[in-house]
């Protein structure tokens, strides 16, 4: 993961600018004025302030989703849950939903962590003890997973 951008997000989690939601990166309820981001959510918000010409939040309020669109003009169908290409491509990860350690035998996506209830704050604590490690889980398909540094 980028280096910088790693330090921003983790920043921006702690930051309690953010209120943590749950289902969905971003969401507006039914007009209210408080938006709500879960932890990718979040990193997805970094994007668009760093990349406002390019991309927005879209509000489907018929549906009760909203997306991130990017140059690709994604459909709220593929990118409501996780990250969109251009987010996963400027952040430096490998998959839209990181897995981390939560134990020694454990693993669990960031996405998993934050609707089961995680702070933002244990969740930065989490990003930011996590180095990059490369499995193959599938033959000739590299997949980034995480382990705590020790």
């Amino acid at each position: 993961m980028n280096e910088a951008i790693k330090k921003n997000w983790v920043t921006a989690l702690r930051s309690n600018l953010y209120n943590q939601g749950t289902g969905q990166l971003y969401s507006k309820k039914n007009g209210e004025k408080t938006i709500w981001h879960c932890c990718l959510g979040v990193l997805c918000e970094l994007y668009r302030q760093e990349h406002p010409l390019t991309s927005e939040w879209v509000d489907l309020e018929e549906v009760g989703v909203s997306f991130l669109t990017g140059k690709g003009g994604a459909s709220p169908s593929e990118e409501v849950l996780l990250p969109p290409k251009e987010v996963v491509l400027w952040a430096g990860l490998e998959t839209e939903d990181p897995e981390v350690a939560i134990s020694a035998s454990e693993v669990a996506t960031l996405s998993f962590l934050n609707d089961g209830g995680a702070s933002f704050e244990a969740i930065a604590d989490m990003i930011e003890s996590l180095e990059p490690v490369i499995a193959k889980l599938e033959p000739n398909t590299p997949k980034l997973r995480w382990k705590r540094k020790y």
